[in-house]
């Protein structure tokens, strides 16, 4: 069974820019971050998350994965 520590609407500063993370789930040796849009998908959402998994690496010195998920319709899960 997997074990990790939920984490919800996370502010915080990287490299003097002010960032706000969705959910974030912790692990012992990964983390995992999912960030919510209800647009169409677009590739500066990618960024965003990309951005946040270099952020989280960095603090958590984890392996950081995201996601993006889409909330229109019955919704879609998208890793980056």
């Amino acid at each position: 069974m997997a074990k990790g520590k939920v984490k919800c609407e996370i502010p915080f500063l990287f490299d003097g820019k002010q960032k706000r993370l969705d959910l974030l789930i912790i692990g012992d040796e990964q983390a995992f971050i999912v960030d919510y849009k209800s647009g169409s998908p677009k590739e500066s959402h990618r960024v965003q998350v990309r951005e946040y998994m270099e952020s989280v690496s960095a603090i958590l010195h984890k392996t950081a994965y995201g996601y993006i998920f889409y909330t229109q319709g019955e919704g879609r899960l998208v890793e980056v």
